[in-house]
């Protein structure tokens, strides 16, 4: 990895340490560079230098026991730096294995939080190496949540916000599409139930458990649908990170995603998925290209949920094929009419050329 990754079995959860911590200053190099390498600890020196981070050390009985790095420069890698611009990183985080177990890594965690709020940061990444445990237990007790990707071959990117009035990516509690339905009743703008639960929707029963629930309306009714959500708080979300929205203009043109929260719980409870389009047609937001009819599109429940049709559902899908997207294309394929494979079989050779979900729907 370019970006250096939280090392596994940092500490034990819940113990707290004898170990104090602080920044490292220019006579600590020689101490640092014995235990840790001389190599790394002249890189992240240079680094604080520079104005571009912090290297915080964990010390007990006048012995360096631990060292942690809040990195303030981009990444190196080019796919963090176009899915995490500018968010710092708790990087290379050590603990020497005498010290392991009590509570040195969670100190040291805690003390590069610290440092990154008082550089005015409102939110912090850390990579780990996929199949590490002990450090991924350890992030997530301490409130980090897995972004459910692997960006860089090998190994995973967390994130957590430092800003106690902002729950973290992962603290969803998600309406059932019925209830979202009651707490949208009388807007004046069009929506619709996307994702998974869509395809549930239409097939009249739940094949699976949902984490969230994403409803699609298009960004013009943006302003109407804040309104009438009027008791809880919007977030743009993206980039790792969500942010509030005070007004429709605060959600940049490259982001589709606010999220509602309702604070009293605190949790998120639906994600509104801006759409192009402006309710009479229906256009497809990777490739506006493919458009058709809105009724076409939009099927509704008998309880008057109203849901976008698998085929739709499918092209949005077909991009990553995760374990979720096959199974909802499995369960969805035996029910979908001949017209709607076609529609969508077009839909996949212009969009993805070549995809093997043609083949599956072609038979």
């Amino acid at each position: 990895m370019t970006q250096g990754p939280v090392a596994p079995d940092a500490d034990a959860a819940g113990r707290p340490s004898a170990a104090s911590t602080r920044p490292a200053g220019e006579t600590d190099t020689p101490v640092l560079s014995a235990v840790f390498g001389p190599a790394r600890v002249a890189a992240l020196m240079a680094r604080q230098r520079r104005g571009a981070g912090v290297l915080l050390a964990a010390w007990a009985g006048g012995r360096p026991v631990g060292v942690a790095h809040l990195r303030e420069e981009p990444p190196d890698d080019p796919q963090l730096r176009l899915r995490l611009p500018a968010m710092p990183a708790l990087e290379h985080l050590e603990v020497v294995p005498a010290h392991r177990g009590q509570g040195v890594g969670t100190a040291l965690v805690r003390a590069v939080e610290q440092a990154a709020r008082e550089r005015g940061h409102a939110w912090l990444t850390a990579g780990v190496p996929t199949g590490s445990s002990g450090a991924a237990r350890l992030l997530a007790r301490l409130g980090y949540d897995d972004l459910g990707e692997e960006i860089l071959a090998g190994a995973r990117q967390l994130v957590r916000s430092l800003d106690p009035a902002v729950p973290g990516l992962g603290a969803w509690d998600a309406w059932h599409p019925v209830e979202a339905a009651r707490q949208l009743s009388g807007v004046d703008a069009p929506w619709h139930v996307v994702g998974g639960w869509a395809v549930d929707l239409w097939l009249g029963r739940q094949t699976r458990r949902h984490s969230d629930l994403e409803i699609g309306v298009p960004r013009r009714y943006l302003s109407r649908m804040r309104a009438h959500l009027a008791g809880f708080e919007l977030f743009v979300a993206g980039d790792g990170r969500v942010s509030p929205v005070h007004a429709a203009a605060d959600v940049p043109a490259g982001h589709h995603q606010v999220w509602v929260l309702e604070r009293s719980v605190p949790a998120w409870r639906v994600d509104l998925m801006l759409q192009p389009g402006d309710g009479s047609e229906w256009v497809f937001r990777r490739d506006e290209r493919v458009r058709r009819p809105y009724a076409e599109m939009v099927g509704v429940t008998p309880q008057g949920v109203p849901y976008l049709r698998p085929e739709g559902v499918l092209l949005f899908k077909a991009r990553h094929r995760r374990p979720k997207d096959e199974a909802d294309l499995a369960a969805a394929l035996p029910r979908l009419e001949a017209g709607a494979r076609a529609w969508l079989v077009e839909a996949l050779e212009l969009v993805h050329p070549g995809h093997p979900w043609i083949t599956a729907l072609s038979r």
